[in-house]
């Protein structure tokens, strides 16, 4: 996946004169990348990341409670 820079990048460089594989060097992804992004009319869009459940999620708001009540109080006692 590149960012919305990345991808400017690839397309400014190339407006330069660039080879593909410069610019794959120059901006760190594979030649492939850069030739999708040069295909491509328009910066690349993903879906937003679903947030990862933990298993210290359950216990979360006991902690930070515990942490309101002394919020000076050493590793141990948390």
């Amino acid at each position: 996946m590149i960012s919305l820079e990345q991808w400017a990048q690839i397309r400014y460089l190339r407006g330069q004169g660039l080879s593909i594989r410069k610019i794959a060097n120059e901006v760190g992804c594979a030649k492939k990348t850069v030739e999708r992004a040069l295909a491509s009319d328009s910066p690349p869009q993903y879906p937003p990341r679903r947030a990862k459940t933990t298993s210290f999620d359950a216990f979360e708001p006991q902690v930070r409670a515990l942490l309101a009540e002394t919020p000076v109080a050493s590793l141990s006692v948390v």
